[in-house]
């Protein structure tokens, strides 16, 4: 797909962005770029000079631009020789994602070579086959849409906050693109993937042209808490498992500026609850490869400032765990038996007081 010039903008002074080769933007800068950032450790990055970029309305700055993905990253930036110097990865709007990026970008690569044989896309395929080819309404039937089946109640509240979704503009931040894809299959006028690892954007294209979006599909490379988009440009923004990897202070009012008036932010994350430091004891983290610490009451606290709107709602007090723990024994449900025993789990926790706030699994919607 073009990339829409027109809706980006620099993550760091909010500049517009003109697309252009990288001889044309060696003249209108007057020098030729390089990476700004000199302590490249990291394999995965630095990208440096691109066949295209993107020039800062100033022309001081420009933005690698690899296979149509803009990498709108601070780090990746190209500018004066003599603004080189050493980029402090460690601030806690990158520290994360530079830590994980070799992991993600080796994992989305790779599925995107063999597309058909990835989770990703049997979800969606499941989706189509289920919805009979006309995928129209989401959450219809749930077992079609709902793919994180250990967070299945929290994923459908999440789902059923940003409807309707029928010729609106939705984005996904973080992930491979999958419910970016599905609000596509739904009717979404445009979707777009935002997420700091190059392989994840490049897997999402992959998934898109399987499913004949690819023409509705924007996917950029930049970190949450620096949206590289104009204000107020989407209807509804949709974070699955990614806001307890993101600093929660920097991001949530970053999602809040692109929402458009009556937008939705809806969110599926792990939370701290009371069980977490046992079941982790006892069975280990549920993901190993990579950094992962549950949202707890003081990392929601600027989710809740950012929002006046803002629910969360707890769900699995009592049976996430024990079920994550049997599928880490190789003991998998169904999903139609994980739904039921949500709903039973949060239909007894809603008469225990307190109890149905210790659900591990959470949902986030705030609405501007």
């Amino acid at each position: 797909m073009k990339i829409q010039i027109d809706a980006l903008r620099c993550p760091t002074s909010g500049q517009p962005l003109t697309l252009t080769t990288w001889s044309e933007a060696t003249t209108s800068m007057g020098f030729e770029p390089v990476p700004l950032r000199t302590n490249g450790t990291n394999k995965a990055m630095t990208i440096g000079a691109t066949e295209t970029v993107l020039v800062r309305e100033d022309q001081t700055v420009a933005y690698p631009v690899v296979d149509g993905v803009p990498v709108l990253l601070a780090p990746e930036a190209l500018g004066a020789p003599a603004l080189a110097g050493y980029f402090d990865l460690d601030q806690s709007a990158f520290q994360e994602a530079y830590l994980e990026m070799d992991f993600y970008n080796e994992v989305g690569t790779r599925q995107a070579a063999e597309i058909t044989s990835s989770e990703a896309w049997q979800a969606l395929d499941d989706l189509v086959r289920l919805t009979d080819g006309n995928p129209e309404t989401m959450l219809s039937p749930p077992v079609a849409w709902l793919d994180a089946i250990y967070d299945s109640a929290s994923q459908a509240d999440a789902y059923a906050a940003l409807m309707p979704i029928r010729e609106r503009t939705f984005a996904q931040i973080g992930g491979k693109g999958i419910h970016a894809i599905k609000f596509l299959l739904a009717g979404a006028t445009q979707a777009w993937l935002i997420t700091p690892m190059l392989g994840e954007a490049q897997c999402a294209f992959a998934l898109a042209a399987e499913f004949g979006v690819q023409d509705r599909l924007q996917c950029v490379v930049a970190v949450g808490e620096q949206l590289p988009v104009r204000d107020k440009f989407f209807d509804g923004i949709y974070v699955g498992g990614s806001v307890h990897h993101m600093d929660t202070e920097l991001a949530m009012p970053e999602a809040k500026r692109v929402l458009s008036s009556g937008g939705v932010f809806s969110a599926v994350e792990p939370f701290r609850a009371p069980l977490y430091g046992i079941g982790t004891r006892v069975m280990g983290k549920r993901e190993t490869e990579v950094h992962c610490i549950p949202l707890d009451e003081a990392r929601i606290g600027p989710f809740l400032e950012a929002f006046d709107d803002a629910q969360v709602v707890h769900h699995g007090a009592l049976t996430r765990y024990p079920l994550l723990a049997l599928s880490k024994l190789g003991v998998r449900l169904p999903f139609r038996a994980v739904w039921r025993i949500n709903s039973a789990d949060d239909t007894f926790s809603d008469r225990v007081s307190s109890l149905r706030g210790a659900g591990s699994s959470i949902c986030l919607v705030g609405r501007t």
